[in-house]
């Protein structure tokens, strides 16, 4: 007869306030997005037949400027959030999020995959407002290409697929989307 001790369940261990960094948890969360976005729609945009890499790229580079100079200076995009979010169809996942709620370990980090979600949403939002301004997809295309993008991330969140593999897809068209929140090794 073999002596075995309880296992822990590792969702189960307790925390306390103190030892939560809120904004630690945010920048993490943060962290990688817009590449993850950029790597979903990349692989919309090659599936489109009308679409060279040529004009991907110039698209990316049109919404990237668009971001850069109109979206960082507005004091308050809500607004232009909430339109593009009705144009495209997909709202924010987690529009509350209480931190007083974490208790354990599992609470942690069901509220990390929440503010992960909520920050690549953010990510396909900014990109959406960006090719609006290019004024290369009607609304309904638009729509239709952040709902296949959604439909792709579903498709990792279950490990259908994983965005290493997105990542092969869209070199193997020539494109390179590096994430800038990595830092190289030496």
């Amino acid at each position: 007869m073999s002596k075995h001790g309880k296992r822990t369940n590792q969702n189960r261990i307790p925390l306390s306030a103190s030892t939560i960094n809120v904004q630690k948890i945010i920048d993490e969360a943060n962290s990688g997005n817009m590449y993850h976005a950029y790597l979903l729609l990349t692989t919309v945009l090659i599936e489109q037949e009308t679409l060279a890499v040529d004009r991907i790229v110039e698209l990316w580079n049109e919404a990237n400027q668009y971001a850069d100079n109109h979206l960082a200076k507005l004091p308050d995009t809500t607004p232009a959030v909430r339109e593009i979010e009705e144009i495209i169809g997909l709202h924010t996942p987690y529009p509350q999020i209480d931190f007083s709620a974490i208790r354990t370990q599992g609470d942690l980090a069901v509220m990390k995959r929440k503010l992960k979600r909520n920050a690549l949403h953010a990510a396909f939002c900014t990109i959406a407002l960006g090719f609006r301004a290019t004024r290369q997809f009607t609304d309904d295309q638009l729509r239709l290409m952040f709902l296949n993008a959604d439909i792709t991330l579903a498709e990792v969140e279950c490990g259908m697929t994983t965005f290493d593999r997105l990542q092969s897809v869209i070199q193997a068209h020539g494109i390179i989307i590096k994430d800038r929140t990595k830092t190289a090794s030496a």
